[in-house]
């Protein structure tokens, strides 16, 4: 049995890393300033321990731990204590890193923000490669910056690391001031829209973590799974191919057990399939409530020989029929469809060029005559009437 060990387990985002690991047979031990906010977690088995990470004095409670999952932050919007938001995010960073070397802990998971990339220019989005920098009229980040730059050392010195930056997180029990804000804005009730929160960038507390299928290799799960992924499963219909953990057709429901994943990850993959209806529907069985399907069809296409030899190249999507497959089983409320592209990004694509011959700004224009690509997030409802 894998052992865990969270920092900030009873916040917003460390529940649904502890739900999670719960799910999936871990030992977890949970790391708590105040036991009253963990009775519940208690009651399902998870050990406690009462400290903090800014004045440590529970170092042999890692002694056993495979995983170091370092949720605990402090934010505070209008900043009362900065002593405190340094104490936290910047000297408690430093302490879970020191005790993760003496102890030997095979991987730390660090949890961030996507702040310290911020401002993006829309054209040019952050990646892995870009530098990170913190605006100086924000406390918080500028300490999430602090804590990122030491992370980032500890990494380059050898400690197995994993970062992990989320935006800005919303979610069932958010009590702060955003999520209080967030509540009063979808009542109607919020007659003054904060500064810059319409041009945030929203993650879901639920999505963070979980067991992640993917069709022919993990590459997306990999690439943003990070380490909110605890499990990776690979589905093929061939056993031969290197990675695959799963053998299957998701036109066949009954080949699948319900409710396994918390995400399924479909990435052109769906115009090969001769009945893409019913693996819409196995997808859902597939979910556990709340679960999340990723996909992206091809619009404007050329053939892919090899794979019309081998399975058949049956369709093109267009948003609008993107929604009615999806929304038939999932339901219209609980799915977000886009499509990108325009005539150069088409013609550029037919003709045989990669996206590193465009300019970003050539990609990000959008025309909707012109879709290249649709993409679909859904989400299983926690009733799951429609799915097989």
């Amino acid at each position: 049995m894998m052992r865990a060990f969270v920092t900030g387990g009873s916040g917003l985002i460390g529940r649904h890393v502890v739900d999670a690991l719960l799910d999936h047979g871990w030992d977890v031990t949970v790391l708590t300033r105040t036991r009253d906010r963990t009775r519940a977690l208690e009651a399902r088995g998870v050990a406690v321990v009462e400290g903090d990470v800014a004045r440590p004095r529970f170092q042999s409670d890692l002694s056993r731990t495979d995983v170091l999952f370092h949720v605990a932050g402090w934010i505070d919007l209008g900043v009362r204590d900065a002593r405190r938001m340094f104490d936290v995010n910047v000297t408690g960073t430093a302490n879970i890193l020191a005790m993760a070397r003496k102890e030997g802990v095979s991987r730390v998971v660090f949890t961030g923000t996507a702040g310290v990339f911020a401002p993006a220019p829309p054209d040019r989005p952050a990646r892995e490669s870009s530098e990170a920098r913190a605006p100086t009229h924000d406390p918080y980040v500028v300490t999430k910056f602090q804590a990122h730059s030491l992370v980032i050392g500890e990494m380059h010195a050898g400690l197995p690391v994993t970062v992990v930056l989320p935006a800005a997180v919303y979610g069932p029990g958010d009590t702060n001031a955003l999520g209080r804000s967030l509540a009063l804005l979808a009542k109607g009730r919020l007659r003054i829209v904060p500064r810059g929160f319409g041009h945030n960038t929203w993650t879901h507390a639920a999505d963070i973590a979980g067991v992640v299928l993917e069709i022919d290799a993990p590459t997306y799960t990999r690439r943003f799974g990070g380490g909110r992924v605890t499990r990776s499963e690979v589905l093929h219909l061939e056993d031969e191919r290197p990675g695959v953990t799963m053998l299957g057709d998701l036109t066949r429901p009954d080949e699948f057990e319900p409710g396994q994943f918390d995400c399924v990850i479909l990435t052109q993959t769906l115009q090969f399939v001769p009945d893409p209806a019913a693996a819409i529907r196995t997808a859902h069985k597939i979910l556990r409530p709340g679960g999340i399907v990723l996909a992206t069809f091809p619009g404007i296409s050329k053939i892919s020989r090899e794979d019309m030899d081998r399975w058949g190249c049956h369709f093109s999507f267009s948003s609008l029929s993107a929604e009615h497959l999806f929304g038939d089983v999932f339901g219209a409320d609980n799915l977000r469809v886009e499509a990108v592209g325009n005539v150069l990004t088409a013609t550029a694509f037919l003709y045989g060029l990669a996206a590193e011959d465009l300019a970003e700004a050539d990609l990000a224009h959008r025309d909707r005559d012109y879709e290249l690509l649709v993409r679909v997030r859904a989400v299983r409802a926690d009733g799951g009437a429609n799915g097989l």
